[in-house]
């Protein structure tokens, strides 16, 4: 996940939890900040050879994920989901696919955070429902973002964008 803004790119791997700042057009990387996510599970991944296909086949806890990175001076905007435990894993399992689905997406949800220099300055939030996906970042630090249809009962004839900013309290 990357976003580019003048001679710089914020990039984050989907599921790590470093936020990097790379220098254009060298390419030399300028900083590498923590995410003080409120959690995030990390892959632990496979052994390499039989033992490691072996591993897919056993239950393992849902890892993290970041879906967005936006960078708006002097704010990093962070969009991820915290994955699961086998516990959570587990305790989200319904009665058929469709509950567990909806327990899956309760326990994690796509939340987002604000950053400033390294440091959380905004709480953990939540994505609205009506989003579906954060979409683009334009040059006056508006997010667009699109509209969730499969929440609504019929299928619109026409998509709703919504355009987002941070607003510093």
């Amino acid at each position: 996940m990357f976003h580019t803004v003048n001679d710089k790119v914020y990039y984050t791997m989907n599921n790590d939890t470093s936020l990097f700042i790379m220098g254009l057009p060298e390419g030399n990387n300028i900083s590498r900040k923590r995410i003080p996510f409120d959690k995030f599970v990390l892959s632990e991944g496979y052994s390499l050879g039989m033992s490691g296909i072996e591993e897919q086949n056993k239950p393992e806890p849902v890892p993290g994920r970041i879906h967005s990175v936006f960078h708006f001076e002097p704010f990093d905007f962070i969009e991820y989901s915290s994955g699961m435990s086998l516990q959570e894993l587990n305790d989200a399992q319904g009665a058929n696919q469709e509950e567990t689905f909806a327990n899956r997406r309760r326990v994690n949800p796509r939340k987002y955070l604000i950053m400033k220099d390294g440091n959380l300055v905004s709480d953990y939030l939540r994505i609205p429902e009506k989003i579906n996906q954060l979409s683009v970042a334009d040059s006056q630090g508006n997010i667009w973002a699109t509209q969730n249809i499969s929440i609504l009962d019929e299928e619109p004839e026409l998509i709703t964008f919504y355009k987002l900013r941070i607003q510093p309290n």
